[in-house]
């Protein structure tokens, strides 16, 4: 019997064990997104974050559309986030993402890579457009 999907296998961080598999699977992380949860650790560690969570939370958007947040996040005074990780973003996701901003009253957020390392946020905060790359 091998191990079951998720579960820990000596040190390894459980969610580094979705990233075996092509193309993208619901439920398995790529390598950026898998990065994104090691940055959310270092925030819930440092305080800033008190819970997250991958592929959690699913939004009806309307009759057969759905809307996946990559991840929820709850900020220490207790925001709840919807995270997007995106590299590339087709235009279907752009409006499914534009859409459950629109309907629902969480604060949503594209997180791209940042040259140079880390991570850089675009959310629906005034000034910002999360259907827009950054």
């Amino acid at each position: 019997m091998g191990r079951r999907q998720g579960q820990r296998s000596g040190g390894t961080k459980p969610w580094t064990a979705f990233l075996k598999g092509s193309p993208k699977q619901r439920g398995r992380m790529n390598r950026t997104e898998a990065a994104y949860a090691d940055e959310l650790e270092l925030r819930r560690y440092a305080g800033e974050v008190l819970w997250w969570s991958y592929e959690s939370l699913k939004l009806r958007l309307g009759k057969g559309a759905w809307y996946t947040a990559d991840f929820a996040v709850m900020l220490a005074d207790g925001l709840l986030e919807l995270v997007e990780v995106k590299g590339f973003q087709a235009e279907a996701a752009a409006v499914r993402l534009k859409v459950a901003a629109a309907t629902y009253p969480f604060r949503f957020v594209k997180v791209t890579r940042a040259k140079g390392g880390g991570f850089r946020a675009r959310g629906d905060r005034p000034g910002f457009d999360v259907a827009d790359p950054p």
